[in-house]
C-alpha cells in the first residue's frame, strides 16, 4: 500500500542510511558530522540515579554515575574500523579542519572566574536545550588521609547527600542533641573495647543501639535527593578516588539557583547524619569486595606492596582496624581541614549566562571564609606549576620496593598475573608518550597484546592501565593477564607479556600503529561536546589539576605529536628490570575442579580493574577511552538513524509498515547490539522495536545478544533492553503456550542465556542493574511474573516489598533450566554466602530464587539449607546459629529470612523454629530489622503449639515491645491467636481504658488522652480483636462501649480510628453494647452525614441500631436533606436510610424496617453457618502457580 508523504520521506532516509551508508554523499556526511559537534542534541537521562558496576575489585565508591560515556563514541569505531573514521586523505583534511573549527568555537564559549576565597568556577554556554550540568571537583581524596584513619574520604561520599541543618531533619535542635549523645556513647564504647572491658562493652552496645534509634526519629536523610528529583534533577551522585572526590547532577536550567543553595549548604553547613549506619554499609561492602573476593584481596596486597608506607598503598575503602575507630569527630576534622574553598572547582555547563552564574556563586559561596590548607605537592597550584616542566623520572626512585619480589596467593579463582612499571605523575612531560604506549599495547583490537596474544589464543585476556591507582603522584603503568582455560602457569604468562614489552623497546613502533591513536584522541574530545555532564567533568578536572581547562586541548595536540622516537625513548626508561614490580597467584589445585565459589570471568575482571583505576579521576583522554571501551558508542549517523526509527514507531499504525521498519532496524543492529543498547537514545529505540517484534525476530535479536547478555545486564541503559526482551518472551509464552515448536525454540534461547549468566553469576547478581535482570530471568525460567500488591499495612510496618507481592504463573516454565541456574548460583556463592546474603542486590536474587523454587519440595529445602549454611540432617551448630541471628539483624538479611519462612515446608519451618528462633524471640522482637522476620514466622505458624510457644515466650514482654515501637509482633500474634484475654495492659488499673490505650498506643499519657493522631498499629490490633467472639474479646467490646461521646467522635474523624468504629459496629459485640455507642452519637448524625470522610459511619450505625435508634438517626437527617442531596455521597445515604419515605409515611417506614429485620433473622437462621474455630495460623491462600 502507498505510504503517506511524510512517512515515505522518513522511510527513504532510514533506507538510505541502512543500505547505502558508505555511498552516502560526502558533503552531506561532513555537514551532518560537524553540525552534530557544534550543536549537539540535548542529553536524555534514562534513570534517576545511574549507578555503575559494583564489582569485587571496585573499591573506590558505591554510588558513581557513568558519566564520561560520550567521550569515546567515535573512538571505538575508529579503532575497530578505520574505514568508517574518514581514513581517506581528502576526507581527513576536511575532518581535521572542521574539528579544529569546533574546538575554536568551544574556546569562545568558556569563561572562568575565581571567588575571593579561592574557589574556582568555569562556565560553558550551550543554549541548545534548557538543561544544565553541575560538577564540583574537590581536590581531596583517599591519598589525603592520615595513617591510621583510612576510609574517611570514601565514607564522606556515602554521607554526601544526607542533608544539612535545614534539609534532612525533623527538628535540628533535638536531632543535634540526639547525635551528640550518640557520639558520646560511641567514644565511650571505643575506649571500653580498647580496655577490653567486656561487661561495659555489652552495656554500651545496647545503649548505642537505643541512641541510634532515637537519632533516627529526627532524621529525614532522603529529603535532599527527593528535593532534587522533584525539581527535575537526574544523575545526582558522588565518587571518590585516591586523588579527588566529585559531586555532580543535571538539572533544568531554571533550577541553577536551587543547586547553588543546596551545594553551598552541603559544604558550609553539613550534617553527617546516619554516619554509623553508613559505616556498617561500608563494612559489608569491604567484606564483599575484598575479604571474600580473591581478586580484591590480591589487588589490595599488590597495591600495598607496590607503594609501601605511601598514600597510594592504602585502600580507598580503608582498613577495618582504622575504620572501627572513626567517629563523627574524626570525620568532621577531616572535612574541615580538607574541604576548603581553594580546593573546590565547580563547572556549570548548559543553558546559562556566565554573568548570572558569577552573581549566584558570589551570593551563595562568597561568605565562605574557611582558611585554605597549606600548599602541598598535591595542591592545584604546585600541580599546575609542574605541568610538563619536568619528566619526573627521579621523583620515585627512593620509594620503590626491591625488584623481583614475588607474592603468591592460592585461590580457586582464575589465575592472574599483575605486573607494574613505575612511572611519573601525570604532570610529567612524558605523560602523553606513556598514554600512547598504553594504547599501542592494549588499545583495542589493533593493539599488540590483542593481535599477538589474545587473537591466537595464547592468553585469555591481557590489559594495560596507563596509571594505577591514581596519577597525581608517581604511580604504576600496570599490565595484567589471565591464561587460557586449562593452563595455570603464571610464569609462562609473565614471559609472554614481558616479550611484548621488550619487543617494543628493541623494535620500536610502526607509524601505522600511531595513526589510529591520534585520530581516536581527537575524536574523543569532539564527541565529548555532545554531553553536558562529560564536558562539566572534563573542564572542572583539568582546571583543578592542570591549572587551566585549556590543557585538555594541549594534551590532544601533544598526543598527536608523539613520534616513534619518543615511544622508544620512554619505553627504554619504563620497561627496565629495576623499574619492574610484579605479583602472581596460582590456582588452588586440590579444589580447582570442584569449587567455583569465587570464580570470576577474566573479561569481567578487566572491566572491573579499568573501572577501579579510572573512575575517580579519568584525566587523560586515552584513559577515558580505555575505561569505556566495554560500553558501546555509536557514531552520529547511526544515532540519527535510530532516532528516526523511534519517531516512526510512534506514528506508524499499519502492521506491514512496522514490520518493514523492524526488519530494516534489526539488520542495521546486527553486530553492534551491545553498543546500541548501551547508548541511551539508541537503547530506547531498541526497547520500542522489541515491543514490535514478532516471535521470530525477537528470537533472532536475542540470539545476537546472547554472548553479551551479562554485560548488557550490568549496564544502566542496556539493562532496560535486556529486561524488555525477557518481558516480551514472557508475553509470547503466555499467548502461545500450545505451540510446541515455538516453545522449543524459546527454551533453547533461554538455555543459552542461562549458560552466559551462570558464567558471570557473581558479578551480575552483585550489580544494581544486573541483579534486576537476573531476577527477571529466574522468574521467566520458572514461568512466573511478580505482581505488585497494595498492602498498605505491610508498608506501614516496614515490611519488605516482597511481602506485598505475589507470583503469578503465566506459563509452564523450564524446570530443568531453572534447577541448573539456581544450583549454579548457589554453588558459586557458597564460599562467600555470609556476605552475599547481606548484600542488597544479591539478597534480592536469593529471594527470587526461593519464590521460583517454591512448591518444588526438596529443591526449596535444599536452597534454604544452602542459604543459611546448615545440614538438613543435623542439628544447627551454635556457630551457625549465631550467624543466622546476625543475618536477621541485618536489613537485607531480614528480608531474605522473611521469604525463607514464607516458602519453607512444614518440616523446615519446624526445624527453624525449634533450633533457631526458640529462646531468641525477645532478642529478635526488639531489634529494628529482625522483628520483621519474627512477624513472618508468627504469621506463617502451622500448629497451635507453635502459637502457644510464641505467647509463652513473648507474652510477658508485650509492654516492653509496645514501648520500643515493636508492636507489629503483637499484631502478628493477634492475627493468628484466639488466646488474647489479657495480652494488652494486663496490670492496668481499669480494663475500661484498654481501647483508649490502644487507640493512642504510641502517644497516650497516663490518662489515655492524646492530641495527636491515633496509632495505626493500635487501630489494626483493635480491628483484629473485633473479629473475635465474645468469649475472647469481651473486655475490649466492653471497653469500647463505655467510651465517651467526644472520644468516639475523635475516633470517627481520625483516618485510622474510623476503621475501628466500623469494625466494632460489625463485630460480634452484644446489641446492647453497640446501641450504647450509637446512643452517645445522637444529635451528631446530621454533622457526620455531611462530612466527606466520616459519612459512611452513619450507615454502619443505622445497620447496627434497633428500630428506635434508626428512627432517631433518620429524623436528624431530614433537616439536612437539601445539603446531602447536593453532595456526592448524600443521595446514597438518603436512599439507603429511605429518609423520603419516613418523611411522607413514618408508619409505613417503621413497618418496612420491621419486616426487613424479620427477614434478615430468618435468613441467618436458615443459611448462616457458624465459622469453625481455627487454631494457630489461618490457612494460607493457595498460590496461583501451585
Amino acid at each position: 500500500m502507498p505510504v503517506p508523504g511524510s512517512l515515505e520521506r522518513s522511510f527513504s532516509v532510514a533506507y538510505t542510511i541502512h543500505k547505502g551508508r558508505q555511498r552516502h554523499q560526502r558533503e552531506s556526511r561532513r555537514k551532518s558530522s560537524i553540525q552534530c559537534q557544534l550543536n549537539p542534541q540535548p542529553e536524555q537521562q534514562r534513570s534517576v540515579s545511574p549507578i555503575p558496576l559494583k564489582e569485587c575489585l571496585d573499591l573506590t565508591t558505591t554510588r558513581r554515575a557513568a558519566l564520561a560515556a560520550p567521550l569515546v563514541a567515535t573512538a571505538v569505531a575508529t579503532v575497530a574500523n578505520p574505514a568508517r573514521a574518514l581514513i581517506q586523505t581528502g576526507q581527513e583534511r576536511d575532518s581535521t579542519r572542521q574539528s579544529q573549527n569546533a574546538i575554536d568555537r568551544l574556546q569562545s564559549r568558556v569563561s572562568t572566574f575565581q571567588l575571593g576565597n579561592g574557589m574556582k568556577w568555569i562556565v560553558l554556554e550551550r543554549h541548545n536545550a534548557p538543561i544544565v550540568a553541575c560538577h564540583t571537583y574537590a581536590d581531596v581524596g583517599a591519598a589525603d588521609e592520615s595513617t591510621g584513619m583510612t576510609g574517611i574520604a570514601h565514607l564522606l561520599e556515602h554521607l554526601a547527600f544526607k542533608g544539612t541543618r535545614l534539609i534532612g531533619s525533623r527538628g535540628f535542635e533535638r536531632e543535634s542533641e540526639a547525635l551528640d549523645q550518640l557520639d558520646e556513647i560511641f567514644y565511650a564504647l571505643r575506649d571500653a573495647k580498647v580496655a577490653k572491658n567486656s561487661k561495659l562493652v555489652a552495656k554500651l552496645v545496647e545503649e548505642f543501639a537505643r541512641a541510634q534509634e532515637q537519632a533516627a526519629k529526627f532524621s529525614a536523610a532522603s529529603q535532599y535527593g527527593s528535593l532534587i528529583e522533584r525539581q527535575g534533577g537526574v544523575g545526582l551522585n558522588a565518587q571518590t578516588s585516591q586523588d579527588s572526590t566529585e559531586y555532580f547532577v543535571s538539572l533544568p536550567a531554571n533550577k541553577l539557583e536551587l543547586w547553588m543553595a543546596l551545594e553551598s549548604g552541603r559544604f558550609m553547613a553539613p550534617v553527617f547524619r546516619d554516619l554509623y549506619a553508613e559505616k556498617e554499609v561500608v563494612k559489608e561492602e569491604r567484606r564483599l569486595r575484598v575479604e571474600n573476593s580473591p581478586y580484591g584481596r590480591f589487588t589490595e596486597a599488590f597495591t600495598e606492596a607496590a607503594f609501601p608506607g605511601q598514600a597510594y598503598g592504602r585502600p580507598i575503602i580503608g582498613y577495618p582496624s582504622d575504620f572501627e575507630k572513626i567517629g563523627r569527630r574524626e570525620v568532621t576534622d577531616f572535612f574541615t581541614k580538607n574541604y576548603t574553598p581553594c580546593k573546590l572547582t565547580c563547572a556549570v555547563v548548559g543553558d546559562v549566562n556566565p554573568v548570572e552564574v558569577e552573581k549566584l556563586a558570589t551570593r551563595y559561596f562568597g561568605s565562605w571564609k574557611t582558611p585554605c590548607a597549606s600548599p602541598t605537592s598535591s595542591s592545584p597550584r604546585s600541580y599546575s606549576e609542574l605541568w610538563r616542566t619536568q619528566d619526573g623520572w627521579d621523583d620515585f626512585a627512593a620509594s620503590k620496593p626491591p625488584p623481583g619480589e614475588i607474592l603468591r596467593m592460592s585461590s580457586p579463582a582464575q589465575p592472574l598475573y599483575m605486573e607494574g612499571y613505575y612511572r611519573p605523575a601525570s604532570w610529567s612531560s612524558d605523560d602523553p608518550v606513556l598514554s600512547v604506549i598504553s594504547d599501542v599495547l592494549a588499545g583495542g583490537r589493533v593493539s599488540r597484546l590483542y593481535k599477538r596474544l589474545i587473537a591466537p589464543s595464547r592468553v585469555l585476556s591481557a590489559e594495560c592501565l596507563s596509571s594505577f591507582p591514581g596519577d597525581k603522584f608517581p604511580c604504576l603503568m600496570m599490565l595484567y593477564a589471565s591464561p587460557t582455560p586449562g593452563s595455570s602457569s603464571t610464569e609462562k604468562l609473565a614471559g609472554l607479556v614481558h616479550d611484548q614489552l621488550q619487543d617494543l623497546v628493541r623494535q620500536g613502533v610502526e607509524e601505522g600503529e600511531l595513526v589510529p591513536i591520534r585520530k581516536s584522541t581527537r575524536a574523543s574530545l569532539l564527541e565529548a561536546l555532545g554531553s553536558n555532564s562529560s564536558m562539566a567533568r572534563i573542564l572542572s578536572t583539568y582546571e583543578a589539576t592542570a591549572g587551566s581547562w585549556n590543557r585538555v586541548l594541549e594534551e590532544t595536540r601533544e598526543i598527536e605529536s608523539v613520534t616513534r622516537d619518543d615511544v622508544v625513548r620512554v619505553a627504554s626508561k619504563l620497561f627496565t628490570p629495576s623499574n619492574r614490580f610484579f605479583r602472581r597467584w596460582a590456582r588452588e589445585r586440590d579444589d580447582a575442579s570442584r569449587d567455583s565459589g569465587s570464580r570470576s570471568s577474566p573479561v569481567i575482571l578487566s572491566a572491573m580493574l579499568l573501572d577501579r583505576c579510572h573512575r575517580g579521576k579519568e584525566r587523560t583522554l586515552k584513559s577515558r577511552l580505555k575505561h569505556f571501551s566495554l560500553r558501546g558508542q555509536i557514531d552520529a549517523e547511526t544515532q540519527k538513524y535510530f532516532s528516526e526509527v523511534l519517531a516512526l514507531l510512534e506514528t506508524i499504525a499499519d502492521d506491514k509498515e512496522r514490520e518493514a521498519l523492524c526488519a530494516s532496524a534489526l539488520e542495521e543492529a546486527r553486530g553492534k547490539e551491545l553498543r546500541l543498547a548501551s547508548h541511551p537514545s539508541c537503547g530506547r529505540a531498541l526497547e520500542k522495536l522489541i515491543q514490535s517484534f514478532d516471535a521470530a525476530r525477537l528470537l533472532s535479536f536475542l540470539g545476537q545478544c546472547t554472548a553479551d547478555f551479562a554485560s548488557m545486564a550490568m549496564d544502566p541503559s542496556a539493562s532496560h533492553v535486556a529486561e524488555m526482551m525477557l518481558g516480551s518472551l514472557s508475553e509470547i509464552l503466555q499467548q502461545n503456550g500450545g505451540d510446541a515448536g515455538l516453545i522449543s525454540s524459546i527454551e533453547s534461547a533461554v538455555a543459552r542465556i542461562s549458560e552466559v549468566l551462570q558464567g558471570s553469576a557473581l558479578e551480575v547478581m552483585g550489580n544494581k542493574y544486573g541483579s534486576h535482570v537476573l531476577r527477571k530471568f529466574t522468574l521467566l525460567a520458572a514461568g512466573l511474573v511478580e505482581t505488585e500488591g497494595k498492602d498498605g499495612l505491610s508498608r506501614k510496618l516496614g515490611r519488605m516489598d516482597s511481602m506485598a507481592k505475589t507470583c503469578e504463573c503465566i506459563h509452564a516454565g523450564f524446570p530443568r533450566i531453572l534447577k541448573q541456574l539456581t544450583s549454579e548460583i548457589l554453588v558459586a556463592c557458597k564460599s562467600s554466602m555470609s556476605e552475599r546474603r547481606m548484600d542488597q542486590f544479591s539478597s534480592l536474587v536469593f529471594q527470587t530464587i526461593l519464590k521460583a523454587l517454591h512448591g518444588t519440595g526438596s529443591d526449596t529445602s535444599s536452597a534454604i539449607a544452602t542459604l543459611l549454611g546448615f545440614d538438613q540432617t543435623e542439628m544447627i551448630s551454635p556457630k551457625v546459629l549465631e550467624r543466622i541471628l546476625e543475618l536477621m539483624e541485618n536489613q537485607n538479611g531480614s528480608h531474605l529470612m522473611e521469604v525463607i519462612l514464607q516458602v519453607a515446608s512444614n518440616e523446615v519451618y519446624a526445624k527453624l523454629l525449634e533450633e533457631i528462633f526458640k529462646g531468641n524471640l525477645k532478642r529478635l522482637a526488639t531489634h529494628q530489622f529482625s522483628n520483621f522476620a519474627l512477624q513472618t514466622l508468627i504469621a506463617f505458624a502451622r500448629q497451635e503449639d507453635q502459637v502457644s510457644l510464641f505467647l509463652d515466650e513473648l507474652g510477658k514482654d508485650f509492654t516492653e515491645l509496645i514501648k520500643k515501637k515493636r508492636a507489629g509482633v503483637i499484631v502478628s500474634l493477634l492475627g493468628i491467636s484466639r488466646l488474647v484475654a489479657t495480652v494488652i495492659c494486663p496490670k492496668c488499673a481499669s480494663r475500661d481504658t484498654l481501647v483508649l490505650r490502644l487507640l493512642h498506643l504510641e502517644g497516650h499519657d497516663s490518662d489515655g488522652k492524646s492530641g495527636r493522631k491515633m496509632s495505626i498499629l493500635g487501630c489494626v490490633m483493635l480491628q483484629i480483636l473485633f473479629t473475635f467472639s465474645q468469649d475472647c474479646s469481651q473486655q475490649y467490646y466492653k471497653s469500647f462501649s463505655v467510651l465517651e461521646m467526644t472520644q468516639i467522635l475523635e475516633a470517627i474523624k481520625d483516618k485510622a480510628g474510623c476503621h475501628v468504629v466500623e469494625a466494632f459496629l460489625k463485630s460480634p459485640a452484644s446489641p446492647k453494647q453497640k446501641h450504647a455507642v450509637i446512643e452517645r452519637l445522637k444529635d451528631h448524625f446530621a454533622v457526620l452525614a455531611t462530612d466527606t470522610k466520616a459519612h459512611y459511619i452513619v450507615t454502619k450505625c443505622f445497620e447496627a441500631a434497633n428500630l428506635k435508634l434508626k428512627e432517631s438517626i433518620v429524623m436528624e437527617l431530614i433537616g439536612v436533606q437539601n445539603d446531602l442531596s447536593k453532595s456526592r455521597h448524600g443521595p446514597y445515604i438518603l436512599g439507603r436510610l429511605n429518609v423520603a419515605k419516613y418523611e411522607k409515611a413514618p408508619d409505613k417506614w417503621r413497618q418496612s424496617q420491621q419486616t426487613s429485620h424479620a427477614h434478615k433473622e430468618d435468613y441467618e437462621k436458615l443459611f448462616k453457618r457458624e465459622q469453625p474455630e481455627h487454631h494457630g495460623a489461618p490457612r494460607r491462600k493457595k498460590q496461583k502457580y501451585q
